[in-house]
C-alpha cells in the first residue's frame, strides 16, 4: 500500500498565508496550473490585489489579497481561447500536505468551483487521483448557528 495522499474529484483546500481557511476545488487533471476565480483584479507593477470570493452563493464575503506577481502566463481556457493570466505563489493545503504553489488568476464567476487544482500541484504534491471519491481528506468547518430571528414579546 502506499503512502501518497488520495484526493477526490473535489476536495477543501486551505490558503493559510491569506487567511483562508476552507475554500472548495475542483481537481482538474487536464490543466497544467492551478486556477482561483479573483474579482477586482489591479495590477501595479509587480504586486497584484485582488479580493477571492470565500463562497459561490455569497460573492460579498470575500478577502482581499495583496501579493507579488511571479510572472504573466499565455493559458489556454477550456474553451481553446488563448488569454495572458497573472501568475502568484502562496502555500495551500490540501489533504493534509502543504504545498508551496503557482496559482494563475482567473475570473470564474460562471464556474462552480472557486479553484482549480492542476496536473503541476497533483504531481509536486505526489497526490493519487480518485475520481469516485469526493472531498476526502478536509471536511469542510462547522457551519455557524444562525441567529434566531423571531422577536421576543
Amino acid at each position: 500500500m502506499e503512502d501518497r495522499p488520495i484526493i477526490g474529484r473535489r476536495e477543501r483546500v486551505v490558503l493559510p498565508i491569506w487567511g483562508i481557511r476552507s475554500l472548495r476545488a475542483k481537481i482538474d487533471t487536464g490543466a497544467y496550473t492551478s486556477a482561483l476565480h479573483v474579482e477586482d483584479l489591479d495590477v501595479e507593477g509587480d504586486t497584484a490585489r485582488f479580493h477571492v470570493a470565500l463562497r459561490r452563493d455569497a460573492s460579498r464575503l470575500s478577502r482581499l489579497i495583496e501579493t507579488p506577481i511571479v510572472r504573466i502566463a499565455n493559458v489556454r481556457s477550456s474553451t481553446g481561447h488563448d488569454d495572458e493570466r497573472v501568475v502568484v505563489r502562496t502555500t495551500l493545503i490540501m489533504a493534509g500536505v502543504t504545498n508551496d504553489v503557482e496559482i494563475t488568476l482567473v475570473r470564474r464567476h460562471r464556474m462552480k468551483y472557486r479553484m482549480l487544482i492542476g496536473r503541476r500541484l497533483i504531481t509536486d504534491g505526489d497526490y493519487l487521483v480518485d475520481v469516485a471519491r469526493d472531498g476526502l481528506k478536509f471536511p469542510a468547518p462547522p457551519t455557524p448557528p444562525k441567529p434566531n430571528t423571531k422577536k421576543a414579546l
